[in-house]
């Protein structure tokens, strides 16, 4: 009989596995078969022995991604609502506790896709250092996960990043310029006015355009029919 302690990052205890192993020869073998079952944990709970080949009869529920938690997500993003952001994750975390179970593979594929929506917006809102950022090792991070702590905390990390790129932002009025170029790459579909934008930044639609144009060099009009056509 093997038994497999898998440890986490920052946990005391992470998950417990068990396999038949006959003989010393087999126990290579046995390892590898039980550890690429260890994720379960996301699906069971930490709490949960996951023996080989029990696990395999484990029934799981179709995961529908909640792509209205990332467009909210998007547009809290877009504002500079950091508070809502991590509150809009919370949310995003909490849906796969439900009580539904879900196999590792789609959960860890729904956190990519989550992760990836983030990097995006912030990266064509200029709100995160992306050249810089290590998209892989996030990546690896996420597939490689046994645990739930683990996919948030990367998550978590990754917002904490994107806080502190905003933190160091010099000038109100670059902020400001830069929040309504991003509800104008959020909203470019539907449409949406210079005054509805004003009026959702808390400044006059009379500076807005002028500092608008002051930056960027074009007006807002222009440069919303611009970016409609380069999409």
């Amino acid at each position: 009989q093997f038994w497999l302690l898998q440890e986490a990052d920052s946990l005391e205890v992470g998950s417990v596995g068990w396999v038949e192993a006959k003989g010393l020869k087999s126990l290579k073998i046995a390892f590898d078969t039980l550890y690429q079952y260890m994720d379960w944990n996301l699906t069971l709970g930490r709490e949960v022995l996951i023996a080989y080949p029990k696990i395999l009869q484990v029934q799981t529920s179709v995961c529908v991604y909640p792509i209205e938690l990332e467009n909210r997500l998007k547009a809290e993003l877009c504002l500079g609502n950091m508070e809502q952001v991590k509150k809009t994750a919370q949310k995003f975390f909490q849906f796969f506790s439900s009580g539904k179970l879900y196999t590792p593979k789609d959960i860890k594929e729904c956190y990519v896709r989550f992760i990836w929506a983030v990097i995006n917006i912030t990266k064509e809102i200029d709100l995160l250092d992306y050249v810089n950022l290590n998209q892989q090792e996030i990546l690896d991070k996420i597939m490689g996960a046994m645990l739930f702590q683990e996919l948030e905390g990367t998550v978590e990390r990754l917002l904490e990043q994107i806080c502190l790129e905003e933190g160091q932002e010099d000038g109100t009025a670059h902020l400001t310029v830069r929040r309504m170029k991003s509800m104008i790459h959020e909203f470019y579909q539907s449409g949406i006015t210079l005054d509805e934008i004003a009026l959702k930044l808390n400044v006059t639609p009379e500076y807005l355009s002028m500092q608008f144009h002051k930056e960027v060099g074009e007006t807002y009009s222009s440069y919303m029919k611009n970016y409609r056509v380069s999409k």
